[in-house]
């Protein structure tokens, strides 16, 4: 069925800003028999053309264990687009259920509003009521929401905060276990926690682990917002008591201090203090920072072949190809693979199956190429991992279990090969249709893998419930220590066939701070970003190829590593191909070559004299040839430039370079994307009509030439050039045949031939009749003349015999045969009626 709804980014608005609501609740009812609600909040969004709530939260807080008047830390990013009522639904649960879904855990209330009045009350905060969706009547608490608009800064904020002597004084002395909460600034005095620390248990003088935070996040990108520190004591109840708190500071007044900087905690006095033993700023790379220094993003896909999918030949099946051609396969393929393939330089992406059986004999198998090659799994474009796909369901048979460690341990294969380049990263791309059977091999393989440059993607679908695809999401509050956050998750069914660029952005929401993360963690920074001055041009693509290949030019190329050590790799030019072999599209401009001329890449000499008092130009010296960039190929005497479709930083001299062109009046302006003119060419000869765009690629006038003289007629297509030496073309002459030489006037018009005797009936056929030879030499002047061959006749009449002496009668009655025997000497006829050989 053909979509229902116009693609979402067709209806959407860019947003005006992007919001982050801070939440707090108040007064929540405890369903917890034996201790305290364990609240979290999640954010649901309403569809504005359908009104339907989204299946799925759109952000969720952090979980807060035993309160039931939790001030949660981490806030709610949302774009915000002034035009558009957004109405927003928090809901709240206590989680103690560890099934990774928060629709198993018990509902505590909800409040329905709009993001416009959140941010159009007094001081961007509003208080709801919490209802419940059977007990309408009673309130469930409230929830306190406050908006303000994130900025954008990308600096990061790096602390080292331990604190002295935090036992208690008296006669039962304890050591407590402690952590910290950060709080910022409000508009209105009241302050909001932004970054809460770990647990240090049981210790007077704990020190935390160094730590860093956005700006943005701290205060929101202003280093004057006013700050402080309290230091907060531990219990497991979720009671916890604030031992001390600092006086109010700022980031600008911190980063001016001498560390370690002491900071009083009330009312603890004495020695009990907190301390900050290092505070800096930094400006840390982008993720576009990454990928303007040439990063790139490599995809995997691996497709569910299990027999769950169905009968593909089966219009209820998972892998039934609709008339349109498309199933949730084939769409989560093409929603990923067309954001994806930009950031692939190559887009070439291996694909594999699962949970199939095929070969001989009938093999399970739980990692095989969808192409059919081992060795080479890599298809070319979204279009060829469709029909890789499309070509498998025929060969392999659906099968069973569904395991997932063989197919993310052959991605963490590919993505270790990532990391000998500076931005590399891969995502793997599960497609599948329910439960997993290995979960504790995919943690395994999931915790080994997130030691690489690797993302996983998990999409669902299908109807079934997907709880063990929840577990393994990293954004749930199950608790799975498998490294890295590296997992996301999303259900097709919540977005396709409708809304397949929400889709879309869900999957990939979460890849920038994947990768961020990744090359944090391990200290990788960008490489500088390509200039266009120092790019390789767009019609000199490097690409690895045969180098026996006709045509080809290979030239060694040294690939910076990151390790220090050059890569040699040998890569073939495509501007350097011959034109014989070259693609139309991309063979660079060259002029034509003249006798003599240099091979292509080489420096050109001058091709005529220069002009009085002028050098002859030093390649070396001279700016308009960049350097060799690489060394000659064996046998070669000279570098090797390869052809350059235009050359970086040129002067916008007119005329010569290097010359003014006052020294060549008549010149063209030098054209744009084209090589300079090499130096030595004669200036233009009079007569010559100026040279147009029509004229480009002409080879320059050769010296020696008469000027063209005006009153010639105009030169008629399929003429060849009119030759040195020769009187000018008669009008009176009959128009030149296509494919007859060129019609000479100084030559009399050819004669006519004597006619063949050829035999009449009833005559004589054992008479010879003198014939012309049939080719003869006639030399007049400097050129050579044939007579054209006599065109034999159609029939001889009559069943009569000729004589067995071959006469040139007979050479020229056979020579539509193409027969020319050897010249030989006339013989004597024979008598009549004498044996001969049949005409």
């Amino acid at each position: 069925m053909q979509a229902a709804f116009p693609p979402l980014q067709a209806m959407l608005p860019p947003p005006t800003s992007k919001v982050e609501l801070k939440i707090r609740c108040k007064n929540l009812s405890n369903r917890d028999a034996t201790s305290l609600s364990d609240p979290q909040v999640f954010l649901f969004t309403e569809d504005r053309y359908t009104g339907k709530w989204s299946k799925e939260p759109h952000g969720m807080t952090e979980l807060i264990k035993d309160s039931l008047n939790p001030v949660f830390v981490n806030g709610l990013q949302i774009d915000y687009r002034f035009e558009s009522v957004q109405r927003l639904k928090f809901v709240v649960y206590d989680i103690d259920k560890h099934s990774g879904k928060w629709s198993d855990q018990d509902y505590l209330g909800e409040a329905i509003t709009d993001l416009g009045s959140i941010i159009g009350a007094k001081g961007g905060q509003i208080s709801l009521h919490l209802g419940h969706t059977k007990y309408t009547s009673r309130s469930f608490g409230h929830i306190i929401v406050r908006a303000e608009e994130v900025s954008t800064s990308k600096r990061v904020l790096n602390f080292s905060i331990r604190a002295n002597d935090l036992t208690k004084k008296g006669m039962f002395k304890t050591a407590p276990s402690t952590f910290f909460v950060i709080q910022r600034a409000n508009g209105d005095g009241t302050f909001t926690p932004v970054y809460k620390s770990e647990v240090v248990h049981q210790h007077d003088d704990p020190s935390w682990k160094q730590f860093s935070v956005k700006e943005s996040i701290i205060c929101n990108g202003d280093p004057s917002r006013p700050l402080k520190i309290e230091v907060v004591s531990y219990k497991s109840t979720g009671t916890h008591v604030i031992l001390g708190t600092t006086a109010v500071f700022t980031a600008a007044q911190l980063s001016q201090q001498r560390f370690p900087h002491v900071m009083p905690i009330p009312p603890m006095t004495g020695s009990s203090v907190l301390t900050v033993q290092g505070f800096h700023v930094t400006e840390p790379p982008s993720f576009l920072d990454f990928l303007a220094g040439g990063g790139t993003i490599g995809l995997t896909v691996a497709i569910d072949f299990t027999q769950s999918n169905g009968d593909p030949r089966q219009p209820n099946s998972l892998h039934y190809r609709s008339p349109h051609g498309e199933n949730d396969y084939s769409r989560a393929i093409r929603s990923v693979g067309n954001i994806l393939q930009c950031y692939d330089s190559d887009k070439k992406f291996p694909v594999y199956g699962y949970g199939g059986r095929l070969g001989v004999p009938p093999t399970v198998r739980h990692c095989f190429p969808l192409n059919g090659n081992p060795v080479n799994p890599e298809v070319y474009g979204v279009d060829g991992i469709l029909q890789a796909y499309w070509h498998a369901l025929t060969f392999a048979e659906l099968y069973g279990p569904t395991n997932f460690a063989p197919v993310i341990e052959e991605a963490t294969n590919i993505a270790k090969q990532m990391e000998a380049y500076v931005g590399g990263y891969s995502i793997l791309l599960i497609i599948t249709d329910g439960a997993i059977t290995d979960m504790k091999e995919t943690v395994n393989a999931i915790r080994k893998a997130s030691k690489h440059p690797l993302s996983i993607i998990i999409v669902g679908v299908g109807h079934a419930r997907f709880t063990s695809m929840d577990i393994l999401d990293g954004d749930d509050s199950c608790d799975i220590k498998k490294g890295r956050d590296i997992v996301q998750f999303v259900a097709a069914r919540d977005y396709l066939p409708h809304n397949e660029y929400g889709f879309a952005q869900a999957i990939l929401a979460e890849v920038p701070d994947q990768f961020m993360a990744f090359m944090t963690q391990n200290g990788i920074k960008p490489r500088p970003p390509i200039r266009i001055e120092t790019a390789v041009p767009l019609p000199m693509i490097a690409m690895p190829v045969d180098t026996a290949a006709p045509g080809i030019i290979s030239v060694p190329v040294a690939i910076p590593s990151p390790h220090g050590s050059p890569l040699p790799q040998h890569f073939a030019l495509l501007g350097a191909v011959s034109p014989a072999h070259a693609p139309p599209h991309l063979a660079p401009y060259r002029p034509p070559s003249r006798p003599g001329s240099p091979s292509a890449g080489h420096y050109p000499p001058p091709a005529g004299p220069l002009p009085s008092g002028a050098a002859m130009p030093d390649p070396s010296k001279h700016g308009a040839y960049p350097p060799p960039n690489a060394t000659a190929p064996p046998g070669a005497s000279t570098p090797v430039y390869p052809p350059q479709p235009y050359y970086p930083a040129q002067p916008p001299q007119q005329g010569y370079p290097g010359y003014s062109p006052q020294q060549y009046p008549g010149y063209p302006a030098q054209q744009p994307g084209y090589p300079p003119q090499p130096y030595g060419y004669p200036p233009p000869q009079p007569g010559y009509p100026p040279r147009h765009n029509d004229y480009l690629g002409y080879p320059p006038q050769q010296p020696g030439y008469p000027p063209q003289q005006s009153g010639y007629p105009l030169q008629q297509p399929g003429y060849p050039p009119q030759q040195p030496g020769y009187p000018p073309q008669q009008p009176e002459h009959p128009p030149q045949q296509p494919g007859c030489p060129p019609q000479q006037t100084e030559y009399p018009a050819p004669q006519a031939p004597p006619p063949t005797s050829l035999p009449q009936p009833g005559s004589d056929i054992g008479t010879t009749h003198p014939v012309p030879p049939l080719s003869q030499p006639r030399s007049e002047g400097s050129a050579t003349h044939t007579n054209p061959p006599v065109a034999p006749p159609a029939s001889i009449p009559g069943d009569q015999k000729v004589s067995a002496a071959p006469t040139d009668a007979l050479v020229a009655s056979v020579g539509a045969m193409a027969i020319t025997p050897a010249p030989r000497a006339p013989t004597a006829p024979q008598a009549a009626g004498g044996e001969g050989s049949r005409a």
